[in-house]
């Protein structure tokens, strides 16, 4: 799937009309929306950061297309695992 069209469903599973999504990505005027859902303008860096920023759930497959890379965690996830983890031995070492 393309990103325009990523971006369009995006939009429409939001339920946003392209003048709200317009707004909401920074594009003053609709047909710049319309431009880039046709496929006919790209984004650029500002829009999809933007869009990113506002959709924190779509961020991922809207770049990559990718829900959940296997072994992709963020740092504060690893560090979670390690307590719990250090947690559950000292729980051990009690008993």
């Amino acid at each position: 799937m393309k990103l325009n069209e990523r971006l369009k469903l995006i939009r429409t599973t939001e339920g946003f009309t392209q003048v709200e999504f317009a707004k909401i990505i920074g594009i003053s005027h609709d047909s710049g929306i319309r431009r880039i859902e046709s496929g006919s303008q790209e984004p650029g860096a500002s829009k999809i950061e933007a869009i990113c920023l506002r959709f924190p759930e779509y961020a991922l497959w809207l770049t990559t297309e990718q829900v959940q890379p296997p072994h992709q965690i963020s740092p504060d996830l690893a560090k979670s695992n390690k307590d719990t983890n250090n947690a559950s031995a000292r729980a051990k070492v009690k008993l």
